[in-house]
């Protein structure tokens, strides 16, 4: 996948051509929003051409740091986006340092500050193997962050999972999930766990979550005033 959920991605080096072929399903959003870009740039040759010297300027001052040249792109390619008229849903990795503040913030804004809990930027579990952490973007823009928890055997934990409230009661989140859920099967995982909020519980029932004790140590909880619930994920 290398950092693109459901892509696979391919790399042919040496003579007489190198290139990259990445590959998604049918229908994947990803593809669309690839074949508008390249549109873009075959009709506006001058942003061509800044795209072009951006890519060059940054391949020579980091020729080995992969994740700096995406990082240092981002806002151009962002910007490109959007003018090709992107508008579909991206359900990306956190890696560039745009997807990192938005995740922190949403986090925060959404989670942390309304039960009063101080937010950790610096938290163990941001950098742990054991945890992923996704954003999903519309268009654009961040909307939503979600927190996976691999635990034993082949169970996950659903963690802070939120919208931005300036995006909510438009289907983002079911969308989000049924996403999520999609890429846990990929990763051959049989059930999701959480701790649900009281009002968010007829959602999750909606997602087909039923009740079932889910039990850890409390300081591992965000908020103790919490239902477990768990789904089975069917192949």
């Amino acid at each position: 996948e290398m950092g693109m959920p459901f892509r696979r991605f391919f790399v042919k080096k040496g003579a007489p051509l190198s290139y990259h072929v990445h590959i998604w399903e049918k229908d994947n959003p990803e593809i669309q929003r690839m074949l508008l870009f390249r549109d873009y740039l075959i009709q506006h040759p001058e942003d061509l051409k800044k795209y072009g010297t951006l890519k060059m300027d940054l391949a020579k001052i980091h020729p080995d740091d992969i994740m700096a040249y995406c990082d240092k792109k981002t806002d151009f390619v962002l910007d490109l986006d959007q003018k090709a008229g992107f508008k579909g849903f991206r359900f990306l990795r956190v890696a560039t340092t745009y997807e990192k503040e938005a995740y922190h913030r949403i986090r925060k804004e959404a989670i942390f500050d309304l039960l009063g809990v101080v937010y950790d930027p610096n938290h163990p579990t941001l950098t742990a193997p054991n945890h992923h952490h996704f954003v999903l973007y519309k268009g654009d823009i961040i909307v939503g962050v979600a927190h996976l928890e691999f635990l034993e055997e082949n169970k996950v934990a659903l963690r802070p999972f939120a919208i931005d409230p300036a995006f909510r009661n438009r289907g983002y989140a079911t969308y989000f999930f049924r996403v999520i859920e999609k890429w846990l099967r990929h990763q051959h995982k049989t059930q999701l766990v959480l701790h649900a909020n009281p009002e968010a519980l007829n959602f999750y029932k909606s997602l087909g979550f039923y009740e079932n004790p889910f039990t850890e140590k409390k300081e591992d909880r965000i908020n103790i005033h919490t239902i477990g619930l768990a789904k089975d994920l069917k192949s």
